[in-house]
């Protein structure tokens, strides 16, 4: 938690405009138990950083949004597949995608595509995560499934949108994200 809380600060220190948070942390209630955490969210948030983060694979049920995209101050990202739904099952050893589905409760802010997504890895290193497979030819890259992968593409549309207009306010970022974002059908 004390890294998390540094990366985020350190990135609002050098300047950063929009933060990507591709992790679940425990889940807690800002209002009521701040932490150090909490303070980061909020020194971001006084900084008017654009903050957006994975709402998490469903692991305690669909319809729980994972921390910190549960926090009101932070976008939440969910997944879909190439249909524009929500997968459905979750069964590590037998799901080709190996990811839980993506969590869709009413929190649930923005949906970005989140299936057999192409990322890099470190050469010759398994990744940490049970969702990502590096190619064979230990290239550095691989297909990944899961709000982690959904949440960096809607925090580049963040970032696009601060790049036209480096005068837009972190909630209007988020105004025009949740307004005008629509998708097509998207294909493997």
């Amino acid at each position: 938690l004390a890294s998390l809380a540094n990366s985020l600060t350190g990135l609002v220190d050098n300047g950063a405009q929009v933060a990507n948070m591709s992790f679940q942390a425990p889940r807690r209630d800002c209002t009521t138990n701040p932490d150090m955490f909490c303070d980061a969210l909020a020194y971001a948030t006084q900084r008017d950083v654009f903050m957006v983060a994975a709402s998490g694979n469903g692991d305690n049920g669909p319809m729980d949004i994972a921390f910190p995209a549960h926090d009101p101050r932070v976008l939440a990202a969910g997944g879909i597949i190439p249909d524009g739904t929500f997968w459905g099952t979750c069964n590590f050893s037998t799901d080709v995608n190996r990811a839980c589905p993506s969590a869709s409760g009413a929190d649930q802010e923005v949906v970005s595509p989140a299936r057999q997504i192409l990322s890099t890895f470190y050469r010759g290193l398994p990744h940490a995560a049970p969702n990502c497979a590096e190619t064979t030819t230990g290239a550095g890259y691989g297909p990944c499934t899961g709000t982690s992968m959904a949440s960096p593409e809607t925090a580049s549309v963040a970032a696009l949108a601060r790049s036209v207009n480096p005068l837009l306010s972190q909630d209007n970022v988020q105004t025009l994200l949740r307004n005008t974002a629509s998708f097509g059908v998207f294909h493997d």
